[in-house]
């Protein structure tokens, strides 16, 4: 499996299956550094959703394909590979990771001043558009939204995965195919903090992680690969 691309993020191409290959693209003509982004799109979606701001938090839980079943005389240990949609490549004990984001949107609200909508901030701020006159914040949660909202088969009958570009100092450089869950999205419209989408969070289930999220030699190789580059 090869890792190709700027690891800025603001491209990323990651092979999976070693002939598909996603390609995330966002315009950062309104940012300055050059923070790793975190960004989402369908396979056959039209737009990648480029955050802003990361996640806040980023909460893990990959359980074991594994029970315990009480008997008489102890207990017995059940193991179920991975088969089907989503296994991982010679099975796997681990199940599917369910990852569960907390957004965040930055500064979402705007002012009128001579009849044209401006920001709060001052309006070559990284939070707003060029001209200073919508919140990026703001416009990533209605992309997100529409996101979700995204049919989950493309027009060929293929699941219609969702691809994150995901970096972290655990995880530096992998793409993660899944779904987000029946649960949704949830967040708050808060009076006390009308400025932001408040507690703006969803869950996500990986199905294909690239590298495996068990491929320690592609995990480190990575690292060492980007280290390298920021000479």
């Amino acid at each position: 499996m090869a890792v190709t691309g700027e690891t800025q993020a603001d491209i990323q191409i990651l092979e999976l299956n070693g002939n598909t290959k996603v390609s995330l693209k966002a315009d950062t003509s309104y940012r300055h550094n050059t923070t790793s982004r975190f960004a989402m799109k369908r396979v056959a979606g039209d737009n990648a959703v480029a955050f802003l701001v990361n996640p806040s938090e980023c909460s893990w839980t990959v359980g074991t394909r594994t029970s315990i079943e009480k008997i008489s005389g102890g207990a017995v240990h059940h193991e179920w590979p991975q088969t089907g949609v989503g296994a991982q490549e010679g099975g796997s004990r681990l199940d599917q990771p369910i990852i569960n984001f907390s957004f965040q949107s930055g500064i979402i609200t705007h002012r009128l001043s001579g009849g044209k909508l401006k920001s709060y901030t001052d309006e070559s701020s990284d939070a707003f558009s060029a001209d200073g006159s919508f919140a990026i914040g703001l416009n990533n949660f209605y992309d997100f939204l529409s996101l979700l909202d995204q049919p989950n088969l493309t027009p060929d009958g293929l699941p219609n995965y969702v691809n994150i570009n995901y970096h972290s100092a655990i995880f530096a450089n992998i793409c993660l195919q899944g779904f987000f869950t029946e649960a949704g999205v949830a967040w708050t419209d808060s009076g006390e903090n009308p400025h932001m989408v408040n507690s703006w969070g969803a869950s996500f289930m990986v199905f294909k992680s690239v590298p495996g999220l068990t491929d320690k030699s592609a995990l480190v190789r990575i690292i060492k690969e980007m280290l390298k580059h920021a000479r």
